[in-house]
């Protein structure tokens, strides 16, 4: 046990092993990617997809093993030279839109071409950017496009389950426009944000569209700016990014909440994201469970933080400075997905994170606070959080195995170790008020708390 505990500590020194925003080095992601990864989703079985522009070995789209390495069962061929989103169906369908001659395809779980998938093709200037599957299996897709098979249609449409075009439904936008952002809402609204950049007729779009297709004139969204990604809240309050510095005249740095009318949300601030053009901009955000967020793009300080590429934000647009990314990524992270255990998935054109070398997709380890014991499988349990002075911990693997207990603050400093056999009662009292990281190793495997004392 001495040397299993000072192992430990000699990787515990660096003081940032378990804190929030660091490597999950079970996640080892031995992939050749030559090119930026775009697009993460993930299945039921918490397998990984990606999409980029990666290599066109790959078709552009692979998919990775829970631990990170390659599913070799995979064998998608799609010939996209670039793949802009993915959307994993209820039925494990695998639908794929990006930049090709057929723009849309979808796949079977294993990769294989669905051959009752029958898209009419698309007369586009560009591409699909997104495609959302409603629960009724019909398709929207948005991007840089004019016409499916011989109808026009948009920028936007929306197709049968069987990929069809689905006659019923046209937004009638306005001519060469091109949609960045979509997102459908939990009631079937569908919110877009695009523009034109003819230079003799530029317009900016950002709108909601009822489930018929017609204009939801009660939304009031400032159609002034680029919009790079929206998302919806459980409240229904929306937040937006991109290369803005307003939103309705009012000052927000790359990234505002609205309410669900599009106006402004005041109890939500950016903090001061410096402004260049598009040299410094948001281009994802990520809802967390606790209200709190996580922002990419291209931007290196954030509420006076030096935050690289990528920041996790309080409900109020606060900083959170408990998520510890150190040096961060080396280049642009374009996609945040937060996994079914809270995790983050991080994709990109980065070769480096806090100076590890990692090419391009990462995980990043983030607990959630509750106010329920913490459980990890039916195997640990940490309870009350929050507490006043003392925690239990309780394995319940059925093995008489010895773990190590480190305790950390908020900042990162170490305060206490502890060695147990499947259960202890760790004493809490010599603490102040605030949060505290538990990291618990069993084994191999060391997994990470929030803990709220009182």
């Amino acid at each position: 046990m001495k040397n299993i505990l000072g192992f430990f500590l000699s990787l515990v020194s660096t003081s940032v092993l378990c804190q929030d925003g660091q490597l999950d080095y079970s996640f080892n992601p031995y992939v050749n990617l030559n090119n930026s990864v775009i697009s993460i989703a993930e299945q039921n079985d918490n397998k990984i997809l990606i999409g980029g522009s990666f290599g066109s070995n790959n078709n552009n789209i692979k998919r990775l093993n829970v631990d990170g390495t390659t599913d070799t069962s995979f064998g998608a061929v799609i010939n996209f030279p670039i793949v802009n989103d993915i959307f994993v169906q209820n039925d494990n369908k695998i639908v794929v839109v990006g930049r090709s001659p057929s723009y849309i395809k979808r796949l079977n779980e294993n990769g294989s071409l669905d051959a009752t998938f029958n898209f009419p093709g698309a007369t586009i200037n560009g591409w699909i950017n997104k495609v959302v599957v409603l629960n009724n299996g019909k398709i929207i897709i948005a991007g840089i496009f004019n016409q499916i098979g011989n109808i026009p249609r948009e920028a936007v449409a929306r197709l049968n389950p069987n990929g069809s075009l689905d006659t019923s439904f046209n937004l009638n936008l306005p001519p060469v426009t091109g949609i960045r952002a979509m997102d459908v809402q939990p009631d079937g609204k569908i919110l877009i944000a695009g523009q034109n950049d003819e230079t003799s007729n530029q317009y900016r779009i950002f709108r909601r569209y009822l489930q018929n297709g017609t204009l939801d004139t009660s939304f009031n969204g400032d159609e002034e700016h680029y919009i790079y990604d929206i998302k919806t809240q459980q409240d229904g309050k929306i937040m937006i990014s991109g290369p803005f510095d307003d939103y309705s005249n009012i000052i927000r740095y790359n990234v505002a909440r609205l309410n669900n009318d599009g106006t402004l949300d005041p109890t939500f601030d950016s903090y001061n994201i410096p402004q260049n053009g598009s040299i410094y901009t948001i281009f994802d955000i990520a809802i967390l469970d606790d209200g709190k967020y996580i922002i990419n793009g291209s931007f290196s300080i954030y509420d006076q933080v030096t935050s690289n590429y990528i920041a996790k934000i309080n409900h109020d647009g606060t900083i959170d400075t408990s998520f510890n990314i150190g040096l961060g990524p080396n280049d642009f992270v374009h996609e945040t997905y937060v996994q079914q255990d809270g995790k983050i998935l991080i994709g990109g054109n980065f070769t480096t994170y806090n100076g590890n070398s990692i090419n391009r997709i990462a995980r990043l380890d983030n607990s959630l606070l509750s106010t329920d014991p913490y459980l990890l499988g039916d195997s640990i349990t940490i309870y009350p959080n929050p507490t006043k002075d003392k925690v239990d911990i309780r394995l319940d693997n059925g093995l008489e195995t010895e773990s190590i207990l480190t305790i950390y603050s908020s900042t990162g400093q170490l305060l206490k170790v502890e060695e147990f056999t499947n259960r202890k009662t760790i004493d809490l009292s010599f603490l102040t008020s605030g949060m505290y990281v538990f990291c618990i190793k069993n084994g191999t495997q060391i997994n990470t708390y929030k803990i709220l004392k009182q």
